[in-house]
């Protein structure tokens, strides 16, 4: 008797992960993250800064990943992504709580075109929690192949 309550306990729990994690909502429906350009600044020695506000409108934390992208506008780079372009940024790598404002703050490309950047962002939803977690028990199947749930987010061009 008790093994059969085990087994469909078991059953629930694994029915439970599937359907959270077979759950899709479609990324164009509804932003996510709002990102604005709000001014440039200047330090004292001489950089120049752009100043972002960023606003997780999603249902659960995010992550900015390392590595964002730079694009230029009016340039033989034109709708491409510059690689050798690496533009630090103050919130890579935080977790950005749900419905929370933040400032971020970019170093600017030394180009005189255009620019704007693009970001890998992770989500911490119910569905990338239970992954990561069974993922690590044994004789449990890796979905997903361990790929987190995450989009891009890309600012407007910035003169």
């Amino acid at each position: 008797m008790r093994v059969r309550i085990l087994i469909m306990a078991v059953a629930l729990l694994l029915g439970i992960v599937l359907a959270a994690m077979s759950r899709h909502e479609d990324q164009e429906d509804r932003m996510r993250l709002s990102v604005s350009f709000q001014a440039y600044s200047n330090s004292p020695s001489g950089q120049k800064y752009a100043v972002f506000a960023v606003t997780n409108l999603d249902l659960c934390d995010l992550q900015l990943w390392n590595g964002g992208t730079v694009e230029f506008s009016g340039s033989d780079q034109k709708g491409r992504y510059s690689p050798g372009v690496q533009v630090p940024y103050s919130l890579a790598g935080s977790k950005l709580r749900r419905g929370q404002a933040y400032t971020m703050i970019t170093g600017v490309p030394a180009h005189s075109y255009p620019w704007r950047l693009s970001w890998m962002v992770m989500r911490f939803s119910l569905a990338n929690r239970m992954a990561d977690w069974t993922s690590r028990l044994p004789l449990v199947p890796a979905y997903r192949n361990g790929t987190p749930d995450f989009f891009y987010v890309t600012t407007a061009f910035i003169p």
